[in-house]
């Protein structure tokens, strides 16, 4: 007996207004109404809508009367926003599917990000709010979750399994299984979460070659796709839909879900395949081995790794200033992180991909810009204006968050040098890392840069700190090594305590004023 595990997705971003400059008049706090295209997102979601989901959902609400029918979904925190804003129809009818027993809802980052490459606590806090939302909507309690573009590592499932899950879906792809099946169940490293792979290759033929030119009848055949189905030898086949395949990506709806019925049917009709949900596999399983995430794995292109949202200097670029925003954007909490959030969104890096070939075209075909650099323009405009409103938010308090606890982008970090040409490797973003930094580096390293005056120019331009810039440059690289160190240790401790108390200090006036 093999366990059929069918799972659809479900996702719309929100997406980015595609204009330049700074927005005048629109207040502070009024984020999401300055930065998102909500007439075009609304647009988008009722022709998808009444293309695809609807219909689609119409569907799999009839199957899932019979008691052989099972099958999971995984409904993005962005769509439920928007459905919630503009088509409660949609949510109707997941509250229909909900209603049969029969249908797991899968847990994600709620607003479909990249959050586990950028902050990992709030990668944790994104999974948390999904399951919250599945538990007021649905009433459904998720005990499977998986991570946008099904990015793995030991980290991801060692939150997930930390967070009380028990299962979580993963790519199917060499650089995880190695010479394993995708076909059998697993565990996470140390056996905490039990791991499902996805059978990429099936899943791919259905969301982007179901219908082609080249095919007899312009579609594929359902007989055929079953075959393989039935040919697949393991104890499971985890096979991920888009819906939005059915009817919008190939705008015959009708034909395409044909095709899906005609294979369900022929799934149902054979005893040795049994429709399951994940957590249904689970339970009935035992995992044949654990999984070892050492390197970061995923669904996207080629090479199933970062690279669709983290490999060129566009993304990097925009990468490393949403991890240094990120302090400023959880201390003013509400609609800030929420923004912050928001701006966290996959779909956005990938518009910035440059990849060429197949895998270009497909990111461009979702891509509402017509190109990766009209994409990165528009997304460092916005973040521009939000990093300016979360200044102003914050007000004086900005400046210590960002001494005190700042990520700063590689260009703006100060990299230590034991010498002309000879890099040491150690890195300072702020005041806590240049203090841990101290007292790692070489003394020649320290004298070094204290010879140049590089070090005070770049605390007191880049940091802002013109105290400790002024002590700095008073020290002698001539001094001994170690009471060299020591002195520049107390200046740096020095500045970090002022940078506490006035932090505390515009906290407390901040909350009386509340």
């Amino acid at each position: 007996m093999v366990d059929i595990l069918l799972l659809f997705e479900m996702h719309q971003p929100r997406r980015l207004k595609r204009q330049f400059g700074r927005l005048s008049g629109q207040g502070c706090h009024n984020f999401e109404e300055s930065f998102f295209d909500d007439e075009l997102n609304r647009e988008i979601l009722q022709r998808v809508a009444e293309r695809s989901y609807l219909p689609m959902l119409k569907m799999l609400s009839a199957r899932l009367k019979s008691d052989r029918f099972r099958c999971s979904v995984c409904a993005s925190g962005t769509l439920l926003d928007q459905c919630n804003m503009w088509n409660s129809a949609v949510l109707s009818a997941l509250k229909e599917i909900r209603a049969s027993n029969r249908c797991e809802f899968i847990a994600e980052p709620y607003f479909r990000s990249i959050s586990s490459i950028l902050e990992y606590d709030d990668f944790s806090r994104q999974i948390a709010i999904h399951r919250k939302v599945l538990k007021e909507l649905l009433n459904y309690d998720a005990l499977t979750a998986r991570n946008t573009g099904w990015i793995y590592d030991n980290g991801v499932g060692e939150t997930l399994s930390s967070l009380g899950f028990k299962a979580g879906l993963v790519e199917g792809s060499g650089s995880l299984l190695g010479w394993r099946s995708p076909n059998y169940l697993y565990a996470s490293r140390g056996g905490g979460l039990k791991l499902i792979a996805r059978d990429y290759r099936l899943s791919d033929i259905i969301n982007y070659r179901l219908c082609s030119s080249a095919l007899p009848s312009g579609i594929a055949d359902a007989e055929a796709l079953y075959q393989i189905f039935a040919g697949k030898e393991g104890d499971l086949v985890l096979v991920s839909f888009n819906m939005e395949t059915f009817g919008e990506r190939y705008s015959d709806g009708n034909a395409t879900r044909a095709f899906l019925e005609k294979l369900l049917d022929l799934i149902e009709s054979n005893d040795d395949l049994r429709l399951s949900t994940p957590l249904e596999a689970c339970q009935s399983l035992e995992p044949r081995g654990e999984l070892e995430g050492e390197q970061p794995t995923s669904s996207a292109d080629l090479e199933k790794d970062l690279s669709a949202w983290a490999s060129n200097p566009l993304q990097k670029y925009c990468l490393d200033n949403m991890k240094y925003l990120y302090p400023l954007a959880k201390s003013s909490g509400g609609k800030a992180l929420r923004a912050w959030r928001l701006l966290c969104q996959a779909d956005f890096y990938e518009y910035m991909s440059m990849k060429g070939g197949e895998t270009g075209a497909i990111h461009s075909s979702y891509s509402h810009f017509s190109s990766p650099l009209e994409a990165f323009l528009t997304f460092n405009w916005t973040l521009t204006d939000y990093r300016q409103r979360l200044y102003s938010t914050l007000g004086e308090n900005a400046r210590y968050y960002r001494m005190l606890y700042g990520e700063l982008p590689e260009s703006h970090s100060f990299h230590f040098y034991k010498g002309f040409g000879a890099p040491s490797g150690i890195v300072a973003r702020n005041l806590e890392e240049l203090k841990a930094a101290i007292g790692e580096v070489p003394a020649e390293s320290i004298a070094y840069h204290l010879g140049r005056r590089d070090l005070g120019r770049w605390i007191l331009e880049i940091l802002g700190c013109q105290d400790l810039a002024k002590a700095v440059d008073r020290l002698s690289p001539l001094e001994e090594p170690e009471a060299m160190r020591g002195r520049l240790l107390a200046e740096i401790e020095k500045a970090m305590d002022d940078a506490r108390k006035r932090l505390g200090a515009g906290e407390k006036d901040a909350n009386s004023k509340a």
